[in-house]
């Protein structure tokens, strides 16, 4: 009875670090820098935006360096200031005459309009001031921590079933690996459809879980988010569900055959 009991308790923690393992592993995917590139090349209209679409992919890419990797708030600050002066060098000095371009200092002296634009909205386009970063800065743990999990998750997962095989509940070990996949399918399609239906109610709530309210939300014609338009997260989620689901076929097919 308690060698019974014992292997269901570690089949259903496998089931869940496996359930948690299979969700993510999209979401890793999402994190690498060639999906970034592949999805901000081809959704995001790179091709006419405030710079030109090469300087925008390198921009990109110091945005995911750094919230994902955190390699530093000053490579990405000095990398926006970089494409500031090479494309706009008035703009550039004239910031640079009110204050350091580091975002830490939005008082900038002086009367600047750029296409009708006030000195607050020329910031925002051109640069990424404080906020945007700070809400980068905020991403790191997450992206981090969850990275983390998710890769422990499967690692954990795979030792449960392997200690299930190896207490001779083989066909216990096989089923976990064939039904926990498909109720992680039946979630990612239950999200899908709310996605399809409201994106923008999906993209609040999940950012709201994560972030104090309104910290996430920037103008329209800002910087940030003409780097990462609502198209590019919807390709995002499409990267993310793609690979989900393959992973779970290929866990489903492995319990297949493992439980008979």
């Amino acid at each position: 009875m308690v060698k019974r009991s014992l292997d269901i308790v570690i089949a259903a923690l496998t089931a869940l670090l496996l359930a948690f393992g299979l969700f993510g592993s999209g979401l890793v995917a999402c994190m690498l820098p060639q999906t970034t590139q592949l999805l901000g090349d081809n959704f995001s209209g790179w091709n006419d935006a405030t710079y030109p679409q090469e300087t925008m992919e390198e921009l990109a890419e110091a945005v995911r360096s750094f919230s994902i990797e955190d390699t530093g708030r000053q490579a990405l600050e000095d990398a926006v200031a970089g494409a500031l002066a090479e494309h706009y060098p008035e703009i550039s000095a004239s910031l640079n005459r009110g204050g350091e371009l580091d975002g830490a200092n939005q008082n900038v002296g002086g009367n600047l309009f750029a296409g009708g634009l006030g000195i607050g909205n020329v910031i925002s386009v051109y640069t990424l001031p404080a906020s945007a970063v700070d809400h980068l800065q905020d991403c790191i743990p997450i992206f981090v921590t969850s990275r983390i999990a998710i890769i422990l998750s499967l690692v954990f997962a795979l030792l449960g079933v392997v200690l299930l095989i190896i207490r001779r509940r083989r066909k216990l070990a096989g089923w976990v690996l064939f039904v926990t996949p498909l109720v992680v399918i039946a979630t990612i399609a239950a999200l899908g459809i709310w996605a399809f239906v409201d994106f923008d109610s999906l993209f609040t709530a999940l950012h709201g879980l994560f972030f104090a309210n309104g910290t996430w939300i920037f103008p329209a014609d800002s910087l940030l988010i003409t780097l990462f338009p609502e198209a590019f997260w919807m390709g995002m989620g499409v990267v993310w569900v793609f690979i989900s689901i393959l992973a779970c076929l290929v866990v489903c097919l492995i319990g297949r055959f493992v439980k008979r």
